[in-house]
């Protein structure tokens, strides 16, 4: 069983972590057309880039 006081001890221990109330924070590497594709669409919807990718994986979990 998880201590309910980890998150709070790492964070303080890494300074650069960030504490998120629900959800996984992930790191990925794309390609460059990638990420261009991804900034545009961004820019284009007026949404932010994490947005487009949780848009895109619920499109992908509806079809």
């Amino acid at each position: 069983m998880r201590n309910i006081g980890e998150g709070f001890a790492a964070t303080a221990q890494n300074p650069s972590a960030t504490r998120t109330t629900s959800g996984k924070q992930l790191s990925i590497s794309l390609s460059d057309d990638a990420a261009k594709l991804l900034e545009f669409l961004a820019q284009t919807q007026g949404i932010t880039q994490n947005e487009v990718l949780r848009k895109a994986i619920a499109t992908e979990a509806y079809l």
